[in-house]
């Protein structure tokens, strides 16, 4: 066995025992990483897959795995194909500021692209829904003749496929040449979120609420099913089986709110992708403590969740027998802390969470921009608990 084998056994294991709530033999250290790989390379996000160049993917991932000991790293998946999106007119996510100047990672714009009176549309067929009307009001380039609209279509697939293909190989060095494990391979959305994302826009959809709260659920329950196969449906070469949900909208909603229109189908996502023998992982954005007998419903060490804001330690009360929690670290103070301050950080947030496992270190927010963190000072967290996070 080389050293790679050695090194991919040993995470995989710890973040196993981890994330099924026992005691490894450290603490595990887990950083989302998207567009900073760019930075941290010295290249513009432009070079990077989620935009023009896929050539320099597998450069920018190796390098953080030879200059980072983590334990795992996120899949690059999370990126964007800028030739694909950028051919199809897309009226959604942007690369570049007004001024044509880059943006530090690729910008959603959330706008609206479904009328509040299309539910019933939608409601009825929500995959003949998106194929006929919200696609091509997303994509411009598939609006027009059937000819037109397929080799747009071809055009876009190969180049898409050709994003596929990147990500993939690069995921193969990481584990073969850098005994680094891929945290997550495959992701969905929840309902709700989805809508707001991709139909109604945010605002659209807090009016709806109020405004024909029976389409909205009705919309989510047919939105369901096409999700729920989405995140099961991906049974590539996976280290861990784990889904990547990204929750946007919930922590906006009243109380009552989350429990009438989000969590009837996130509760049914949820065991539906357990049933299927994965593991939802949670990107839980805003704070979650308003809704903590939501916890008590999840089933019990299945579900790991990375908490965005709130007060770790008060969360680990509440929650740490139930699912494995992930964070703690501030993008605000990897960069702008000194290195005795992310040191001593990173030594209370180990006294605080460690005790009977159930917890990996982790950052707040996904790294994007080049000032989210300093490369010294991430470098110090991870250094520190090597050697404080020993059980």
């Amino acid at each position: 066995m080389n050293n790679a084998q050695m090194l991919l056994e040993a995470r995989t294991a710890r973040l196993t025992a981890t994330m099924n709530l026992r005691e490894p033999d450290r603490v595990p250290v887990v950083v989302l990483i998207n567009s900073w790989a760019a930075h941290y390379t010295g290249k513009s996000p432009l070079d990077l897959p989620f935009a023009y160049d896929t050539g320099t993917l597998k450069d920018s991932y190796a390098r953080l795995a030879q200059g980072f000991e983590l334990d795992a790293i996120s899949a690059p998946g999370g990126c964007r194909p800028g030739p694909m999106y950028s051919g199809f007119g897309s009226t959604e996510f942007s690369f570049y500021h007004a001024d044509g100047t880059p943006h530090p990672g690729v910008q959603h714009l959330g706008q609206s692209n479904m009328e509040a009176s299309e539910y019933p549309e939608l409601i009825a067929d929500a995959y003949g829904f998106i194929v006929d009307k919200l696609l091509p009001r997303r994509f411009p380039a598939l609006q027009g003749s059937g000819a037109r609209r397929a080799m747009n279509l071809a055009k876009g697939a190969l180049q898409y496929q050709e994003f596929i293909s990147a990500v993939a190989s690069t995921i193969r060095l990481l584990r073969e040449e850098h005994g680094m494990p891929v945290l997550t391979s495959s992701g969905t959305e929840m309902p709700l979120d989805l809508l707001a994302d991709y139909f109604r826009g945010f605002t659209g959809l807090t009016m709806d609420i109020r405004r024909c709260p029976n389409e909205v659920r009705a919309a989510c329950e047919a939105l369901l099913p096409l999700l729920l196969a989405h995140a099961v449906g991906n049974r590539n070469r996976e280290d861990f089986p784990t889904v990547f949900i990204p929750l946007h909208i919930p922590t906006y909603l009243k109380p009552k709110d989350f429990y009438a229109f989000y969590f009837p189908t996130f509760k049914a996502m949820i065991e539906g992708i357990v049933k299927a023998g994965r593991r939802p992982t949670l990107y839980m954005e805003g704070s979650w403590l308003p809704y903590a007998e939501f916890f008590q419903e999840l089933p019990k060490g299945k579900v790991t969740g990375i908490f965005e804001h709130g007060d770790h330690r008060e969360m680990k009360r509440l929650f740490g027998r139930i699912i494995c929690l992930m964070g703690g670290m501030p993008l605000q103070l990897l960069n702008y802390g000194s290195r005795d301050e992310v040191a001593n950080h990173t030594r209370r947030l180990i006294d605080d969470m460690a005790p009977g496992g159930g917890w990996i270190l982790g950052t707040d927010k996904t790294l994007l921009a080049a000032n989210d963190a300093r490369p010294e000072n991430l470098q110090i967290m991870i250094e520190t608990a090597h050697k404080y996070g020993i059980y």
